[in-house]
């Protein structure tokens, strides 16, 4: 697992108004690993790659961000 997408797990652990989107399976692996588990981890926002367009993916987006509150979906994991 790269150094970053550690960090992108580890980023609410200091502050629960983040959350990460990403089309990286691996992190997607660590962060059903760390929700198994029961640890910490920041909000995953996921689209696999080439599944959804780039507008697809803001409009999704952007409902999300309207819809939930960071604090009710830490340690969550979102497909879109």
């Amino acid at each position: 697992m790269e150094p970053r997408a550690l960090l992108i797990l580890n980023c609410s652990v200091a502050s629960a108004n983040w959350a990460g989107f990403c089309q990286d399976e691996d992190l997607i692996v660590e962060a059903v690993k760390r929700q198994r588990a029961g640890g910490p981890f920041a909000t995953v926002v996921f689209a696999r790659q080439m599944e959804l367009s780039i507008g697809r993916c803001i409009t999704d987006l952007e409902a999300v961000a309207k819809a939930a509150l960071l604090e009710d979906a830490q340690g969550q994991i979102i497909f879109l």
